[in-house]
């Protein structure tokens, strides 16, 4: 059995050197985005951007298979015909989950086939197709390709879970040491920075919480609470948050409120945090000189019901128009080389859901060189007695 790839050695290199240039694995998700590919047959390089189905339309042609596709169970389809830039493919197809992934091994039969059997495997194209003749240790190509990826995704699982225990121990202390602290501190400003501390941590331990979760399962579903909070006071307690990286980017960040706003409001105060938060540090890191801005104002009252809006604007690098339908992906990034050390790419994705979650929309501009601004909105509830500022 040929052995598990290391993190040094390319997907592709590990194709060429145990698959003969004969298979193509490719990673993706039930909606159809790229995760990971060999380019062994197909080079996808250059179609990272677009769906997937849009490239390979026979896998979306599959796709009212794969929400019965149990985690480990291989479906195979034979046959497929294929034309790629003027070359001509018969595949046989297998498609695996791992996790929330879809793992599909492709492997060019053309050389097998006569036209006659080609029209024949096309026409029985079901699972009751005969399985192909395995190789000689009775094992299919296939199979033992997709059993290679199961157990390095299963690797990369166990070193991730690893790492978030890791720094769950770490956090426990922050927030523990935070609480205490604040039984000894006296000075107003003290308490002040201890409680953004402390709420800065309980968000990072929820986000943790959540990542780990996320990790897991893409179909993972985020608990919404629904609590009474002010706006104001959760607002500056984020931005306090970014002091000290302020301080050293010198990159300001200015808030603005509109004038009438409800002095408090009822939703998930933990979310709306989290959103700001990912938001405003996702401006900074690509914004080197200017400011960030965030502007709140209410766009809706209708009784008890309110819409607030959120604008998170900077005057960073932007983002170039045919990405900007990209960034909300999960693990994708503009820039990979360059994005690569700013994150792992989940932090618009998580964003996005949160806000879906609770009934919001969330909208991007941007433009290369001039800044980009982020708006969304979420509609909250207003207590009882409640006026506004």
């Amino acid at each position: 059995m040929s052995t598990i790839p290391s993190d040094t050695m390319a997907l592709e290199d590990y194709k060429l050197i145990h698959c003969s240039g004969k298979l193509q694995a490719i990673v993706f998700t039930e909606n159809g985005f790229l995760l990971e590919s060999c380019h062994t047959l197909i080079n996808l390089r250059p179609h990272k951007n677009e769906s997937l189905y849009n490239v390979l339309p026979f896998l979306k042609r599959f796709k009212h298979f794969y929400p019965n596709i149990t985690e480990g169970a291989l479906k195979q389809f034979r046959g497929i015909e294929f034309t790629w830039k003027e070359q001509f493919f018969v595949l046989d197809v297998s498609i695996m989950r791992q996790n929330s992934q879809l793992i599909c091994v492709m492997e060019d039969v053309s050389h097998l086939l006569n036209s006659d059997v080609r029209k024949h495997a096309i026409s029985n194209n079901n699972n009751n197709v005969p399985e192909p003749t395995p190789s000689k240790n009775g094992v299919h190509p296939a199979q033992a390709e997709l059993e290679q990826l199961k157990k390095m995704q299963q690797i990369r699982q166990d070193h991730f879970s690893k790492v978030t225990h890791d720094i769950k121990l770490p956090l426990t202390e922050i927030i523990g040491t935070t609480y205490i602290l604040q039984n000894f501190v006296d000075e107003d400003k003290g308490q002040e920075y201890l409680k953004a501390l402390s709420n800065a941590a309980r968000n990072l331990d929820t986000m943790l919480k959540d990542l780990v979760a996320f990790s897991k399962s893409e179909s993972y579903k985020f608990k919404i609470d629904s609590r009474c909070f002010g706006l104001d006071q959760l607002v500056n307690s984020v931005i306090k948050a970014f002091e000290f990286k302020v301080s050293q980017q010198n990159v300001p960040v200015r808030v603005e409120f509109a004038e009438k706003l409800p002095r408090f409001i009822k939703g998930d105060p933990t979310r709306l945090s989290q959103i700001i938060y990912n938001l405003i540090d996702n401006a900074l890191k690509f914004t080197p000189q200017g400011e960030v801005r965030l502007l709140i104002s209410m766009v809706e009252l209708i009784d008890e019901k309110c819409i607030i809006e959120f604008k998170v604007k900077d005057t960073g690098i932007g983002i170039p128009q045919e990405s900007l339908n990209k960034i909300f992906e999960t693990y994708q990034q503009v820039d990979e080389e360059r994005d690569s050390k700013n994150g792992f790419g989940i932090g618009l994705s998580i964003v996005k859901q949160l806000i879906e979650l609770q009934q919001g929309k969330l909208d991007v501009e941007s433009q290369l060189g001039f800044g980009t601004t982020f708006t969304f909105s979420i509609p909250y509830l207003i207590p009882e007695h409640v006026k506004v500022f």
